[in-house]
């Protein structure tokens, strides 16, 4: 159950990601991440946000099935990079 729970976190990760990027990109900021620029290059960037969120989270959901930890891992993550768009998210609202 403790890790149905975890992987769900994670996909709720992934989306809090997409959004607060399509927000920071929507109001001047960049990505930084070159996998991602490229991806954005080939197929448009709401494209590329939404599949980056399919691809990550079918790999949470594989690796709750195989390695735990790695799950563990992958929340840690993307906690950090959702508290950080968060911050740019928090700056560009205060600069106004």
């Amino acid at each position: 159950m403790t890790y149905y729970l975890l992987t769900a976190l994670v996909i709720l990760l992934q989306i809090g990601d997409m959004m607060t990027t399509m927000y920071v990109l929507n109001h001047g900021g960049h990505e930084v991440n070159p996998a991602m620029v490229w991806l954005f290059s080939k197929v448009g960037v709401l494209t590329g946000l939404i599949l980056k969120v399919v691809i990550l989270s079918g790999l949470a959901i594989v690796v709750m099935l195989f390695s735990p930890m790695g799950l563990i891992a992958m929340a840690v993550i993307y906690v950090g990079i959702v508290g950080w768009n968060s911050y740019q998210v928090f700056i560009a609202v205060n600069q106004k």
